[in-house]
């Protein structure tokens, strides 16, 4: 029982930092939209290369909080190993050629229930940063997929 209570705080911490991830790329997105009179497609693909890298280094972020959890448990002797462990685990990958301990056995899982949450979360956001700057184009009148924009 207490691993799990163990494994759902560290989903709630990785929560925690995906909503802050969020929240600044909303605000940044928001700021740099309302900045642009005419954005173009190098305006757009940097948006979008912008959004996917804070996407992706606030989930390897999270990976990170899930190996020093495991790390401080001693269920690894290095940190790369646990942060492989947290990262096969996360991503559902899961070679299974590292294992925890049968008593820790659940926080593997919970690790994998947490990714596939908040790489979710994450597709949801990035498709939705696209769809707004698809709509954003609409607003200013321009045609959709010109690519002379």
């Amino acid at each position: 029982m207490a691993n799990l209570l163990l494994g759902l705080a560290v989903t709630v911490a990785c929560t925690v930092i995906e909503c802050a991830m969020l929240a600044f790329l909303g605000s940044s997105l928001r700021h740099r939209v309302n900045r642009v009179r005419a954005p173009g497609f190098l305006h757009d693909t940097a948006l979008i290369a912008g959004a996917l890298l804070v996407l992706l280094f606030g989930n390897l972020a999270q990976v990170w909080v899930w190996a020093w959890v495991l790390k401080l448990l001693g269920e690894f002797p290095t940190v790369l190993q646990a942060y492989y462990f947290a990262l096969t685990s996360f991503t559902t990958l899961g070679y299974g050629d590292v294992v925890l301990s049968p008593g820790r056995a659940i926080l593997g899982p919970l690790a994998a229930a947490n990714g596939v949450l908040m790489f979710g979360l994450s597709t949801g956001v990035l498709i939705w940063v696209i769809g707004a700057l698809t709509s954003f184009g609409r607003m200013r009148g321009l045609p959709p997929h010109d690519p002379g924009r």
